[in-house]
């Protein structure tokens, strides 16, 4: 019986079909890359945006509550209230000075709820930052001080923003808006509102935009200083049988405190012009 013969044939794979599958799973692995690539820095630009949302909200409502717990610019601790206008129209570096109840008091520290609070832009620490300015606020709580010295008695200070281009720093005297103020010359007085507009360098190519920050604070109306304020509050607010507090003629009725101010909300774009127009904030 003869014996069947099988061909079995050995061929391999040619030269050019290896090539070909191994451009095919290159353009693969490439396309997975692209994708991969393209996922992380879509994350990582979404941390970035969200990161910068939330340091501009933390700001916003810092600023917010040192503005609404603004202490009227009378007595002994309570500083007067300045506020500078420098730089030029097209790029400001505006400075506020004021004395605001937001002091933690706490029994490790000796102070009150009175401090300093100050405003003002500074080139960064770091050289090798983009083009910007810090925005930077400070405090000093050691009001009873007799020499103040920047040197001697350097005060808490956080740079809360960076890559700044220009702040303004506007305040409402009832019938316009002005871009400096000072206490001392106004009878003591407290502006109605204020208005901070902070505006950003232009962001790198591929870097989402950052928007200005526009803050609008209403102040409540304060008291005058006079030699027979402190005579004439006590028997007045006596009379009032302790609720409503009294009214005398530089407090009005059933007002709770001398000194603060009620927010006036917070926008984020459009030009700082837009308050000139003589509406009062609400």
């Amino acid at each position: 019986m003869r014996g069947i013969v099988i061909n079995i044939s050995r061929r391999g794979l040619t030269l050019l079909e290896l090539l070909v599958a191994l451009a095919i799973f290159a353009s693969l692995l490439t396309a997975l890359f692209s994708a991969y690539w393209g996922g992380l820095r879509l994350r990582e630009k979404a941390w970035t945006s969200m990161a910068d949302d939330a340091r501009r909200d933390h700001v916003g409502l810092l600023l917010r509550s040192d503005l609404r717990h603004l202490a009227a610019p009378v007595g002994v601790l309570a500083g007067p209230l300045v506020g500078e206008s420098q730089g030029n129209a097209l790029q400001r570096a505006d400075r506020l000075s004021f004395t605001s109840t937001t002091g933690l008091v706490s029994d490790a520290a000796p102070w009150g709820e009175l401090q300093q609070v100050e405003y003002f832009l500074e080139y960064p620490l770091d050289s090798g930052q983009a083009e910007g300015f810090d925005f930077i606020r400070r405090t000093r709580r050691d009001l009873l001080a007799t020499t103040i010295s920047e040197d001697d008695i350097p005060g808490p200070e956080w740079r809360l923003l960076h890559g700044v281009r220009s702040l303004m720093i506007q305040y409402f005297d009832g019938e316009a808006w002005v871009d400096s103020w000072d206490s001392t010359t106004v009878e003591n007085e407290n502006p109605e509102a204020i208005r901070l507009w902070i505006e950003f360098v232009e962001a790198e190519a591929g870097a989402p935009p950052r928007p200005p920050i526009d803050l609008l604070v209403q102040v409540l109306s304060q008291p005058r200083a006079s030699a027979t304020a402190s005579g004439a509050a006590a028997p007045a607010g006596g009379a009032g049988g302790g609720a409503g507090g009294g009214a005398t003629p530089e407090t009005p009725a059933g007002s709770g405190r001398a000194g603060g101010s009620r927010e006036g909300g917070a926008r984020e774009g459009g030009p700082p012009n837009g308050g000139a127009r003589g509406e009062r904030a609400t």
